[in-house]
């Protein structure tokens, strides 16, 4: 929280100091960096203000990329909230905006989400046709779109009743380059486990020091702490059960 805290004075004095922008480019990341700050501790209201910003911010700019890349980095707050028709209309603009630029990175990236999406509406097996159509434009080079893209890929399996594959989907991973992926791949983890029947105490270990860690965003960890509440009961269960 503290870091959050200064990461945001430091914006606000930065903000202060160009009242007028002469790049839009660096009016934007001012804004995204805003909008990423008030997402990770939680205020919701004004992260919803701030996303507003951005995507009007971008949408202004010819950089491809940064016309692009703040859209997806938004869209994980109304993909978490529910708000799909807004997640939907800034995926697939830059799903396609992505293909015809060929922005190969940015296109796996929007991809990734638009399986989110897909799995959010009810669409398992959409949401797997979707993860596995992101190398079309070539191989996926970043670590945490990779990482993104096993973690949809398990959560479609899991919707499709097949827990033990989308533990087999996850096994390779003993984290992911950020926390948030890593947050949704150990809720995942845990109720796959809890369907199955298998031993999670491994990893109720990880989530409990996930939890604990305050860089933590608040809505990946409220996914997270829902999960290990259910794991945590089972286990509490199961050693009463040893008991008698």
């Amino acid at each position: 929280v503290l870091f959050r805290s200064r990461a945001l004075g430091v914006l606000e004095a930065g903000w202060r100091l160009a009242e007028g922008f002469e790049s839009p480019v660096a009016e934007c990341a001012f804004l995204t960096g805003f909008y990423y700050c008030h997402y990770l501790r939680g205020d919701l209201g004004t992260a919803f203000a701030d996303a507003e910003r951005v995507v009007a911010a971008a949408g202004a700019l010819n950089a491809l990329y940064w016309r692009i890349g703040p859209c997806i980095g938004v869209s994980d707050l109304y993909l978490h909230l529910g708000e799909l028709d807004t997640a939907a209309a800034l995926l697939e603009h830059a799903v396609q905006l992505s293909r015809e630029g060929g922005v190969k990175a940015l296109f796996a990236r929007a991809t990734l989400r638009l399986g989110w999406l897909r799995l959010a509406g009810g669409d398992a097996a959409g949401a797997l046709a979707v993860v596995d159509s992101a190398s079309s434009q070539g191989p996926v080079e970043h670590l945490e779109d990779l990482a993104g893209l096993d973690r949809v890929r398990a959560q479609a399996q899991f919707a499709l009743g097949d827990a033990a594959g989308a533990l087999a989907t996850l096994a390779g991973h003993d984290g992911a380059p950020t926390l948030e992926v890593w947050a949704l791949m150990l809720a995942l983890r845990l109720d796959a486990g809890r369907a199955l029947g298998t031993d999670t105490a491994p990893d109720v270990k990880r989530a409990l020091a996930v939890v604990g860690d305050r860089r933590l965003p608040a809505l990946e960890g409220l996914v997270l702490q829902r999960s290990l509440v259910h794991a945590l009961r089972v286990l509490g269960r199961a050693a009463r059960s040893e008991e008698h």
